[in-house]
């Protein structure tokens, strides 16, 4: 059985134990930052009004090999961030698991002046 922690490693194990409330791995092998990109790329977005739309692009961003995104205010930007970051990081892990990434992109808020400098 193989997965990622999300925080850059990737695990192989056997299957340990099983019920109807988890399961454990018994870890055999890691490799750190597997699947990654030898760039940082830093992804910066306006927060779009759509809800939709961000997690679209955050998925898109992750699935590209974005490092992070940032969500970058601007004077006309319609939001300010995700009302609910919980479901933004759980949308980018699943995308993070699909494309075979161990690591999930970070997620920061920053005004215009500080991302561009």
């Amino acid at each position: 059985i193989g997965g990622i922690t999300g925080d850059g490693t990737y695990v192989q194990g056997v299957l340990a134990e099983a019920s109807l409330k988890g399961a454990r791995m018994a870890i055999h092998k890691t490799t750190e930052n597997w699947g990654e990109p030898p760039v940082a790329t830093v992804l910066g977005i306006s927060p779009l009004k759509s809800r939709e739309r961000v997690e679209w692009l955050a998925e898109k961003a992750v699935e590209l090999g974005a490092t992070a995104l940032a969500l970058v205010r601007c004077q006309r930007s319609e939001a300010v961030a995700p009302k609910d970051p919980s479901r933004l990081r759980r949308l980018m892990l699943a995308a993070a698991k699909q494309c075979q990434r161990s690591r999930v992109p970070d997620v920061v808020s920053w005004d215009l002046t500080d991302f561009i400098a």
